[in-house]
């Protein structure tokens, strides 16, 4: 998932460098993306994208959205004390 960091933020994991680390890493996610057992429980890639919009783009309403937008990790966030209950 991560060309959601690439699509949202333009963070983009290296293809080459740092003496092949890069490479070495790219051949591995290739790989292990790849295996019978993980390859279909990955979401398809314009639907996830789609799927975490509203956080990337700050309008989630959850608790967990609402603690992001506060600094807050969401266990430490009340919407109730925090007021967003209504939101």
């Amino acid at each position: 998932r991560l060309y959601a960091l690439e699509h949202y933020r333009g963070f983009a994991v290296p293809a080459s460098g740092e003496g092949g680390v890069w490479e070495r890493y790219q051949a591995w996610l290739s790989r292990a993306t790849s295996l019978p057992y993980v390859a279909p429980t990955l979401p398809e890639r314009e639907r996830y994208l789609r799927h975490v919009a509203k956080y990337a783009e700050g309008k989630a309403r959850s608790k967990v959205g609402n603690a992001v937008r506060r600094g807050a990790a969401a266990h430490d966030y009340d919407d109730t004390l925090d007021d967003d209950a209504a939101h």
